[in-house]
């Protein structure tokens, strides 16, 4: 459009005399036209550059934003994840907190039980104490015999002179008489019945039918044992005889009446799981024990 008006201009410059005053005027009213619309062009186009400009600035503003935004995203993205894993091993722990607490709940459970169990058996050995204390109440009074209760076992101690004379191992008639109303007794329970025979420290006589005390001991510990399965009509699976001479002593051996109280029979009711647990414990190399007798289990 410019050089268009360039080319009026010079046309009208060169023909001066071939065109009126009037046609003059008119080409430069629109001679100055064009110039105020090349004007208003020029003025269009800077503001569209202006523009231009300016939408550039805002798409390199919102190429830095997404840039920005994209990074944000990332770390959202980081951070999800690591909560995601975060909360992944607290459901674990939690559940671990829930199964240690499940365990514990039900070791208190068993626990009662074994608690409540307990309870009854001591319930049970107190009833079996009170039964067999009132069995041989007389006995008791008499003292020819003692009951005593132990935390898992019964025992019942008697004197050898009620039973046997001196370095004898035959029963005599009262010592019979006594151990009936102890099988009588005890054949109310199904407990091991372990029978130990004591004496004191006197060296036996040269005319006595034993070596020694401990043979003497083992030998009337077989004979109650004996007697309680014949005549007591016991078990004899739940009969054990030990013989254990003059080294379990109950007093010192320096009196008459001493060693009258370590000449005895000592007849113990034992639970059965005891007795297992006691027989699974390998023997000592160094134990001695009376030929042919049991190795009692420890009171």
């Amino acid at each position: 459009m410019r050089a268009r008006l360039t080319l009026l201009l010079l046309c009208v410059a060169a023909l001066p005399a071939c065109v009126t005053t009037g046609t003059f005027n008119q080409l430069k009213a629109h001679s100055d036209d064009l110039q105020s619309q090349l004007d208003e062009i020029h003025k269009e186009a800077n503001g569209l550059q202006s523009d231009l400009g300016a939408a550039r600035q805002s798409n390199e503003k919102l190429v830095a934003d997404k840039t920005t935004l994209n990074q944000q995203n990332d770390a959202l993205e980081k951070a999800q994840a690591s909560l995601e894993a975060k909360t992944a091993e607290l459901e674990k722990a939690q559940q671990a907190l829930k199964d240690e607490s499940d365990a514990l709940a039900k070791q208190n459970a068993d626990l009662a039980a074994q608690k409540d169990a307990l309870e009854k058996q001591d319930q049970a050995k107190q009833a079996q104490y009170q039964s067999l204390l009132g069995d041989l109440t007389k006995e008791v009074r008499a003292g020819q015999l003692k009951i005593t209760q132990y935390k898992n076992m019964l025992s019942v101690d008697m004197a050898d002179q009620i039973l046997f004379d001196s370095g004898k191992a035959d029963l005599k008639p009262d010592g019979k008489a006594v151990l009936r109303k102890v099988a009588a007794a005890l054949a109310k329970d199904d407990k091991v019945i372990r029978v130990e025979g004591h004496t004191d420290n006197v060296p036996l006589g040269p005319h006595a039918g034993f070596a020694s005390n401990w043979e003497l001991s083992t030998a009337r510990a077989t004979t109650v044992v004996r007697f309680l399965q014949d005549q007591g009509d016991l078990d004899p699976t739940r009969l054990i005889a030990s013989g254990r001479g003059q080294y379990d002593p109950v007093a010192p051996n320096d009196t008459p009446e001493d060693r009258q109280k370590n000449r005895r029979i000592d007849i113990t009711l034992l639970d059965r799981s005891l007795v297992d647990a006691v027989a699974m414990v390998p023997a000592s190399p160094t134990a001695t024990t009376a030929p042919g007798a049991v190795s009692p289990a420890a009171r």
